[in-house]
């Protein structure tokens, strides 16, 4: 990181950033365009340069907008060191920032972009929440300059956000929701961190909102259906970008249809295992995705191993007993609720019903919860048993069959 003084914003150095991500056969400039990837696009900023934020932080360049939101580098003047300052404006997007600290304040894995402060400034009418300014720029940035990217750096860029869904959705139980490339933050040093967490919140307040941004969804969240397999959808439309250089899906109808064109149309060598990975991650049935990002990123790792087992029966069984837990889970509401009246009935005293009802909800949820972990930790046995008792079957049928078969002679 460069500084010139104290009111000048430290400058990322470009070909750190290529090199990590395009390899040092790339900083010969063939790659590039006159496109900063720092630079914001027009959009509503909600302070001016020079504006003193919380009495802290100095505001300088605008790095990024959203709909919601705007990014500046700022100097925070207590702690002498430039941070980025994700701002919103207090009277309509108050409550999706506070979405955003919840979240973000206590997440904490390398892959997550960290939480250095955050409040609201009256006197300028934001919430605000402070965060690092890394070198380096988002995922859309470095795509839009530099164009694919190298089978290497795709597959550690994807990776790593896959750990960090993973962190979110068994440590938090959170769903990011809006999986993208312009949230996505690559570093000079090779590390991609994982941003903006507010649409979480809104699908807590309105569970069948539409979110998510198009181009990126799964179909599934048109129907207002939305969990951690949406976000293996969108990361494996991210991924098929990212080697490819186009989206996968032009507008909705082909969503629907699930009609896309195979990477290799775009680049020849892709082919085997690691197309078979992304045309998983991006199945339009859900049951067929990858049920976690966990299972993608093993899937990365090893996209040859994949390809020769992701049709066996095993495979097959594992998905479906997934999906069983997974609608047993959703269903147990409506069982208390049957289980309370039937209970209340037998028992006559509503509050010994009431401690039976939650007793039993409790343990029903429990089990549930203890299955599905069971099952995402344990896949090779379970591959491995259900491999065997389907040979056993066979063989027990084959046997039954020739005995049956003797005794009628």
């Amino acid at each position: 990181m460069k500084f010139r003084n104290d009111d000048m914003n430290p400058m990322s150095d470009d070909d750190d950033l290529l090199t990590a991500w395009y390899g040092n056969a790339a900083t010969g400039g063939t790659h590039r365009v006159a496109v900063n990837p720092q630079e914001a696009e027009p959009g509503k900023s909600f302070v001016n340069t020079e504006d003193i934020l919380a009495g802290r932080y100095r505001i300088a360049q605008r790095i990024g907008c959203g709909g919601f939101a705007s990014v500046h580098s700022a100097f925070d003047m207590l702690l002498h060191r430039w941070v980025a300052v994700k701002m919103y404006d207090s009277v309509h997007g108050g409550m999706l920032a506070m979405d955003e600290i919840r979240i973000q304040s206590v997440s904490q894995h390398p892959n997550l972009m960290p939480l250095y402060d955050a409040g609201s400034d009256p006197l300028l009418g934001v919430t605000y929440i402070v965060m690092p300014l890394y070198p380096g720029a988002d995922l859309r940035a470095v795509l839009d300059r530099y164009g694919q990217m190298p089978f290497y750096s795709a597959i550690s860029c994807i990776g790593q956000i896959c750990s960090a869904l993973d962190y979110l959705n068994l440590n938090k139980h959170v769903i990011h929701g809006d999986v993208k490339p312009s949230n996505i933050w690559l570093t000079g040093s090779g590390a991609a961190l994982l941003m903006d967490f507010n649409v979480y919140g809104i699908l807590v307040r309105n569970p069948e909102c539409r979110v998510g941004t198009p181009g990126y969804y799964a179909p599934e969240t048109l129907q207002g259906i939305i969990d951690e397999r949406s976000d293996v959808f969108s990361l494996g439309c991210v991924l098929y970008e990212c080697l490819t250089g186009n989206l996968p899906f032009a507008n909705d109808r082909a969503l629907i249809a699930g009609r896309y064109a195979p990477p290799h149309i775009y680049r020849p060598e892709i082919r085997g295992g690691l197309e078979s990975v992304i045309a998983a991650a991006m199945e339009i049935n859900p049951s067929r995705r990858f049920q976690s990002a966990r299972q993608l990123k093993m899937a990365l790792a090893h996209p040859d191993a994949f390809q020769r087992s992701k049709l066996t029966f095993a495979n097959i069984a594992i998905n479906t007993l997934k999906w069983l837990i997974r609608k047993i889970w959703r269903f147990s509401y409506a069982v208390s609720k049957c289980a309370w009246k039937g209970i209340r009935f037998s028992c006559g005293h509503p509050i010994d019903a009431l401690l039976i009802t939650l007793f039993f909800f409790i343990i029903v949820n429990t089990f549930l919860r203890m299955a599905y972990s069971w099952v995402n930790y344990h896949l090779n046995a379970i591959a491995i048993s259900g491999s065997f008792l389907i040979l056993i079957l066979i063989v027990a049928y084959l046997f039954l069959r020739v005995k049956l078969s003797s005794r009628h002679r």
